[in-house]
């Protein structure tokens, strides 16, 4: 496991805007003996680039001055070139990752937390609303630091049928990504041979085409089993009389433990045999791809998540805001 730099920024002395310093105290304390450095700072400068690229993942945590007071928010971070402001010279997370690479040739795997805050009044202390988010996004930052829990992901579908090898897509280009920190199936139709998977995970995620009248490209994020959408693949049953249903009540009889088992959906436009992806089914894989750290996050900290929906180009996704109910 390689360093992780840790960045609470804000201000200290305007309320929740110093959520990042609190944060980044606790986690001080927290990842004592781990292989982990906290940083602390009132705004992003371009002298964090260097650090930065001397790390193998890094978190940015912040005060948000948008959505419901308390709510968490994580999204994973990718280098884009942007300006430091002309006046602070302050940068935003993208960018430094940006320079990082730019300057030093490597940049961390990188996630931002952010806590939407009730009040920027003067003082060092967390809003009522603020302060008991703090351990949830401490306890959050360990997770993503200790690497702990395993994620199986499984893509289905069928390799030739445009839309509906969306699954199989988002598993290719993992893999071809390099390590992402889960463990990776391509099946067509999963079955009686997921009873050995179940073991290697703490949750298991089924990735897969589905038909339910949205837009194409639209995300379903649930807990299975889920009535509001039926995946195509995951209901099939393979040659030999198994799909997945099978394969879990089997599992149960053998008094296997179960993890809990969720559903990323994509809608599908055209699935005729011979036909290409969608723009927007493409584009649909392109978000899960790029948000897959937070996405991992999530579910390893969820056992049952109410379903919600995403349009390809919603940057929410994957929805964390209701964790702080949630959880």
């Amino acid at each position: 496991m390689g360093k992780t730099l840790i960045i609470g920024y804000g201000n200290p002395l305007r309320s929740d805007d110093s959520f990042g310093w609190h944060a980044g105290g606790a986690l001080a304390r927290e990842l004592a003996g781990q292989a982990a450095e906290v940083i602390t700072c009132h705004q992003l400068t371009p002298e964090l680039a260097e650090p930065l690229s001397q790390c193998d993942r890094a978190v940015f945590i912040d005060a948000d001055a948008e959505g419901k007071a308390g709510e968490i928010r994580c999204r994973d971070v990718h280098p884009r070139a942007t300006s430091p402001s002309v006046l602070t010279h302050s940068c935003s997370p993208e960018g430094l990752l940006a320079s990082a690479e730019l300057l030093y040739g490597h940049h961390p795997q990188a996630v931002i937390i952010t806590v939407s805050a009730q009040s920027f009044a003067f003082g060092d202390s967390l809003s009522p609303v603020v302060s008991p988010v703090l351990p949830r996004v401490v306890e959050l930052v360990f997770e993503f630091v200790t690497n702990a829990g395993r994620l199986l992901i499984v893509g289905c579908g069928s390799p030739d049928a445009g839309d509906d090898s969306a699954g199989l897509e988002v598993i290719r280009r993992l893999r071809e990504g390099g390590d992402c920190g889960c463990e990776l199936r391509a099946e067509s139709a999963p079955g009686i041979e997921l009873l050995d998977a179940l073991a290697l995970a703490e949750a298991i995620l089924f990735v897969d085409a589905v038909v339910s009248g949205g837009a194409p490209g639209t995300l379903h994020l649930a807990t299975l089993p889920c009535k509001e959408v039926e995946p195509r693949s995951l209901g099939a049953l393979s040659s030999h009389g198994w799909g997945l249903a099978e394969a879990l009540d089997l599992a149960r009889a053998l008094g296997r433990t179960m993890p809990p088992l969720f559903l990323l959906g994509i809608e599908a436009g055209t699935v005729a045999q011979g036909s290409r992806r969608s723009p927007a089914v493409e584009q649909a894989v392109e978000r899960v791809i790029e948000n897959l750290t937070a996405l991992r996050l999530l579910l390893l900290r969820s056992k049952i998540l109410p379903i919600r929906s995403f349009n390809p180009s919603d940057r929410s996704f994957p929805g964390f805001a209701n964790q702080a109910s949630e959880s």
